[in-house]
């Protein structure tokens, strides 16, 4: 690993230095919105409610590290009786509650009791949900040891899913030791007192149809056993390919809107003063929750008087984990489109520095992209193609500028911070290497 030293770094000030992180509150620079409540987690590890357009900055359940500023898409629990009251099914399991012996995740006492009925072989239950054919679905749900320590989530029919890709996981509740898995993906987050998040996603079929999302213990034969028990709390199933924050329900499914965060008007104009001539930027930020598997906005600014097609934007997309684009004089015409940087890897935790500068166009050479990856070397992109500099009159972190929605999956931004200059080479490494 490479060793930085002041040296390497940028001897100017950054004109918007957004450290989400550290301050836990928002620069008044961004208009922030998100049409609903949402979900999560204190520095206690606590689940927390946050009111309709309230930015979340969100923790590790375990260390209380402050990951950032929580991004989301818009997405909908499925699981419309929450609080296990209603539409939930035993199976060798009677539901108790609002207990009181424990403290649920958000430190309220609604978590449920599952008790083994001793009927069968698992104490359980389920909800029946009506899931699309060639959909992936995530289930999540926090599960507590009780007497009974193994237990698990799945679905009610593994055949129903894609070549038998049905999602399911069974932790030990008291040591946080997956023993089975399987599915597109699955884990098991740790929360205080005791609980877990445990996660799997799966592929449903080619048939729209009716399953279950499962709760059951696998702690041996509950056969004769009527007092055995664990916890559960916060069931969820949603479409997408990785697991969100908790969405409440009682009596219906619920959505929690996208949320955005965007400069615009005269804060934007203050911040970027060069008429877009050169600037620089860092972004801090955990990508691995972010599938791959569609575009995904990071960093875009655009102008909304040219269609949206005058516009400079880091993201993600289906081909490769890092792409880069840049239009100007509207129509879709690429100034430079597409493009996939060297050192683009999909790692925990991504910090990239770039700078971008308008070309002598009389240049073949020119440069417009300059981009370093946790302290890579540089990878210097060209451009001879344009003819114009893009008319830019917003900024949006984890925004789609062609449509105006979230697409960032779930994103923890630390930090976001833009420099008035063209930074070199030493300094765009040693600014994503700290």
């Amino acid at each position: 690993m490479a060793i930085f030293s002041s040296k390497d770094l940028p001897n100017v000030r950054p004109v918007a230095d957004f450290n989400f992180a550290a301050a836990k509150v928002l620069d008044n620079r961004i208009n922030f919105s998100r049409g609903s409540g949402a979900t999560y987690t204190d520095e206690m590890g606590v689940v927390r409610y946050a009111p309709h357009n309230v930015p979340r900055f969100d923790h590790d359940p375990t260390t209380g590290e402050c990951l950032g500023l929580l991004i989301e898409e818009a997405r909908t629990n499925l699981v419309e009786y929450g609080d296990f009251t209603t539409g939930w099914s035993e199976y060798g399991g009677t539901v108790t509650n609002n207990v009181t012996e424990t403290a649920a995740p958000d430190g309220t006492f609604t978590a449920t009791k599952i008790t083994s009925k001793g009927d069968v072989a698992t104490a359980g239950v389920y909800d029946s949900i009506n899931y699309q054919s060639n959909t992936t679905y995530t289930h999540t749900m926090w599960l507590k040891a009780g007497t009974i320590a193994i237990a698990g989530i799945t679905v009610n029919s593994g055949g129903k899913w894609a070549s038998s890709n049905y999602p399911y996981i069974t932790v030990n509740l008291s040591t946080g030791a997956v023993t089975a898995s399987g599915g597109v993906s699955a884990k098991a987050t740790a929360y205080p007192n005791g609980w877990y998040r445990l996660e799997a996603t799966g592929t449903f079929a080619g048939n729209t149809q009716v399953d279950a999302i499962w709760v059951h213990s696998q702690s041996g034969s509950m056969s004769g056993d009527t007092s055995s028990y664990y916890y559960v709390w916060g069931p969820q199933a949603e479409a997408g390919n990785f697991g969100t924050s908790y969405i409440p329900t009682s009596g219906t499914t619920e959505q929690r809107q996208e949320d955005r965060a965007v400069v615009k008007g005269e804060k934007f104009k203050k911040i970027f003063d060069t008429g877009f001539n050169s600037f620089s930027a860092l972004i801090d930020y955990d990508n691995l929750s972010t599938d791959d598997g569609d575009s995904h906005g990071i960093f875009a600014m655009w102008g909304e008087e040219t269609n949206y097609d005058n516009r400079i934007e880091l993201f993600k997309s289906s081909s490769s984990p890092y792409h880069i684009m840049t239009r100007a004089n509207g129509g879709g015409g690429g100034v430079f489109a597409d493009a996939t940087p060297q050192g683009s890897d999909k790692s925990a935790v991504q910090k990239i520095a770039f700078s971008w500068s308008v070309p002598d166009y009389s240049n073949t050479t020119s440069r417009r992209w300059a981009m370093s990856f946790s302290g890579e070397d540089v990878d210097e992109i060209a451009d001879s193609t344009g003819t114009s500099t893009p008319i830019l009159t917003r900024l949006g972190i984890g925004v789609s500028p062609t449509r105006l929605d979230l697409e960032a999956g779930l994103t923890h931004y630390k930090r976001v911070a833009i420099y008035n200059t063209v930074l070199t080479d030493e300094e765009l490494k040693g600014l994503s290497a700290i």
